[in-house]
């Protein structure tokens, strides 16, 4: 998880981070926290600004899974009132479409990032790439694994 700011002058305030941020940070050889200054502050950069986009729609999805995940844990421990089926279908829709759009998150960075020269060598470099299914190795020109 990168550590930051929002803004040049708060220093103090984290930024959440996401599952992709090792992948950004090594493409783009800066931290996610310099990345979004340079993005307020600095030139025009369509593919640094088209990541941040998604890492930020992809951090919101990745807290709403980790969110009702924690909520189906809570409700279904020993000792609780057993939950009705329909609360439990809810969470599981949820967590499918939030999954999904994790996914469709990732599809978006990670071929960018791939496609850029960088620390992970460029176009053709293997990198892990988180999918629902878990991390897998990747070859960037055939994209995320699924």
């Amino acid at each position: 998880m990168s550590a930051g700011a929002d803004t040049p002058g708060d220093a103090a305030v984290p930024i959440p981070g996401s599952s992709a941020d090792s992948a950004i940070e090594q493409s783009f050889g800066r931290t996610v926290a310099e990345l979004l200054r340079l993005a307020a502050t600095g030139p025009a950069d369509p593919a640094r600004d088209r990541v941040l986009e998604a890492r930020t729609h992809l951090t919101i999805a990745e807290r709403r899974i980790a969110s009702d995940l924690a909520a189906l844990h809570r409700l279904t421990q020993p000792g609780r009132v057993p939950i009705e089926a329909g609360t439990l279908l809810f969470y599981a829709q949820r967590i499918d479409d939030e999954l999904a759009l994790r996914q469709r998150h990732l599809d978006v960075i990670y071929p960018i990032i791939h496609a850029r020269p960088s620390a992970l060598g460029g176009p053709g470099a293997h990198a892990t790439v988180p999918t629902s299914n878990g991390p897998t190795t990747s070859n960037a020109s055939s994209g995320p694994g699924r």
